[in-house]
């Protein structure tokens, strides 16, 4: 996750093969009962010094912390 970023930027699992995807802890949206897809944005497509970065935009709650814990940051 990149948190120097005002955008969770998140690996997802369709990002990587399955060789990779068993390296890498991965998100999968299908998964998630509060994901929400974003189709009123263009898929993204940026450079970075570093590498590049193609995919999707779409929404989730996150919790950090206790999910049960009221006083948990959710995001």
């Amino acid at each position: 996750m990149d948190t120097g970023s005002s955008n969770a930027w998140i690996l997802s699992n369709k990002a990587v093969s399955a060789s990779e995807a068993e390296k890498h802890q991965t998100y999968n949206p299908e998964e998630s009962s509060t994901y929400v897809g974003d189709n009123s944005i263009p898929d993204a497509d940026i450079s970075f010094g570093s590498g590049d970065l193609s995919g999707y935009f779409g929404y989730d709650l996150v919790t950090l912390g206790d999910p049960n814990d009221e006083d948990s940051l959710k995001v």
